[in-house]
């Protein structure tokens, strides 16, 4: 089998996937476990994005002349599945499903699943992206802030603004403490100040909240300076717009309710 030591084969402007070595060593060994009266039929990607894993697996699967082993796509972005569909196009057992892999249904699946990857969280293109609105504001590419909006399926669903604006005080402090790990008295002081500031609608607006309330170093603590801070609070209410612990626990049930020999997630 090939090493790929980096994943720049893979990689694209969308997203550079890591750990391909490891996630291709996994799957030849269930290759090589797979028999006739058994044979490896189906691969799921829950978090296709702009297709690198995906495209690992179906290279590795051609040099296995194992071109009868679909590869099936899942992503909520419609972005993504443009992306991915283009760059997959010459491997016809290649297919997308634009879906929430936490909605996932056996339907969707087309039969029993002998390999998942989940690689969990936002890619580099959405995070690149000011418009998608999911870093905050004067650490974009550019230096240009955007709106306050962390949906991952376009303008499905509550946007960052709705959950930032609109809940109250304890539940954005839970969200901050249980998505973001957040200290609970650094959380309070946020959401405080976030409650103070509204209503916000870009994420530079955000930005400035924290940073009014949080010390932009801590020699004592680097978990305390202002930047680590943004990238928690950010990311808590990304989890919290995209209900991302529900998904992944309904993808990782879903997976294991369907899976002929084994399953891998990172």
């Amino acid at each position: 089998m090939p090493s790929y030591s980096s994943a720049t084969p893979f990689a694209s402007v969308y997203h550079a996937p890591v750990m391909i070595d490891e996630i291709l060593d996994q799957l030849d060994r269930l290759a090589t476990k797979s028999t006739s009266a058994a044979p490896l039929a189906r691969i799921i990607d829950l978090t296709c994005g702009g297709g690198g894993h995906s495209e690992a697996f179906l290279t590795y699967l051609r040099a296995q002349n194992l071109n009868h082993v679909e590869v099936i796509g899942v992503d909520r972005d419609s972005d993504s599945k443009e992306e991915a569909s283009q760059r997959l196009k010459d491997f016809p057992n290649f297919h997308h499903c634009l879906k929430n892999f936490g909605d996932l249904t056996p339907d969707d699946l087309g039969g029993p699943v002998d390999f998942v990857l989940g690689d969990l969280g936002v890619s580099s293109h959405q995070i690149d992206d000011p418009s998608r609105g999911f870093r905050y504001g004067g650490n974009v590419k550019g230096g240009v802030a955007g709106p306050l909006d962390m949906r991952m399926d376009g303008n499905n669903g509550l946007s960052a603004a709705d959950i930032v604006n609109d809940y109250p005080e304890e539940a954005l402090l839970k969200i901050l403490v249980d998505h973001g790990g957040e200290k609970y008295m650094s959380a309070k002081r946020i959401v405080a100040e976030i409650v103070r500031s509204r209503p916000m609608t870009r994420t530079d607006e955000l930005t400035a909240a924290i940073e009014r309330v949080t010390p932009k170093w801590s020699k004592s603590s680097p978990r305390k300076g202002a930047l680590k801070t943004k990238a928690r609070v950010f990311q808590a209410i990304r989890v919290a717009v995209n209900d991302e612990m529900v998904s992944a626990s309904d993808g990782i049930d879903e997976g294991l309710c369907t899976t002929s020999f084994g399953i891998t997630f990172c």
